[in-house]
């Protein structure tokens, strides 16, 4: 199975249009999130074939410190109720070539985990957010930097629409993991060898509402379009530069 593509853009929508605002200081915020995601995705980043994915939700805040399947482990070292940041564990999803016949050959890119910063800054109704991960081990390995920005729109008391422009950019070793072909690969899939320096992954844009129902539930959709750039579009097994996500998540906050 490939997740990579698919609960990263799960990741992007949930964090965007939660109640759990992202953007907020977790100086004096406690709660539990619980809940169940899907998604319709490609079968992996560049692909032009796409399926359904399910992720269980969990993100947990206690004061400054947080865990969850999406934001990952960390602690929030600021105080203001407008700005965040801090460093975090997290978790890189590999990638398997039975995904996609277009995969085989390459073989299965393992998952591992990452450490970085982050960062978010929210000024009345627009926010800015940022995050820089680096690999750990030879799984999954790389650094990437994450840059996002949008405005969050209240529609009554119970429903947001939350509108994000997104830019990713990683190094020559992520970019390679993930778009390379090596010469040994390229003998196993009959396709061309290949380098992708580093530089500009994806951008994109996104929307997400969220509404919230009496007793701490909560609904989200979304829809997030990316376009690969750089050397990554150029890739061997980018078979659409243009990739499509949808989302649909229900969960319960208390």
């Amino acid at each position: 199975m490939n997740p990579a593509g698919s609960l990263a853009t799960i990741s992007l929508l949930v964090l965007s249009g939660a109640p759990a605002l992202a953007a907020d200081s977790g100086a004096e915020r406690s709660f539990t999130s619980l809940g169940l995601a899907a998604a319709y995705v490609p079968r992996y980043e560049g692909a032009d074939e796409y399926r359904w994915r399910a992720l269980p939700l969990i993100d947990i805040q206690r004061g400054r410190y947080f865990l969850g399947t999406l934001r990952g482990l960390g602690v929030d070292l600021s105080s203001s109720p407008n700005f965040a940041f801090g460093p975090r564990l997290g978790y890189r999803f590999g990638r398997d070539e039975g995904d996609s016949s277009r995969l085989r050959g390459l073989g299965d890119i393992d998952a591992g985990l990452e450490a970085g910063v982050f960062f978010r800054l929210r000024l009345d109704s627009w926010f800015i957010r940022g995050d820089v991960a680096q690999g750990i081990g030879d799984a999954a390995d790389g650094l990437e930097v994450q840059l996002g920005g949008g405005r969050r729109m209240k529609f009554g008391p119970a429903d947001d629409i939350v509108v994000e422009a997104t830019l990713s950019f990683a190094d020559s070793d992520y970019n390679n993991t993930f778009y390379g072909v090596t010469a040994a690969q390229a003998a196993a899939s009959g396709l061309n060898r290949y380098e992708a320096g580093a530089g500009l992954r994806h951008y994109g844009l996104g929307a997400n509402w969220t509404h919230r129902f009496a007793g701490g539930w909560f609904s989200s959709l979304g829809v997030r379009v990316r376009q690969l750039g750089g050397d990554v579009a150029d890739s061997p097994i980018v078979d659409n530069e243009t990739q499509v996500s949808m989302f649909a998540g229900l969960g319960y906050r208390f």
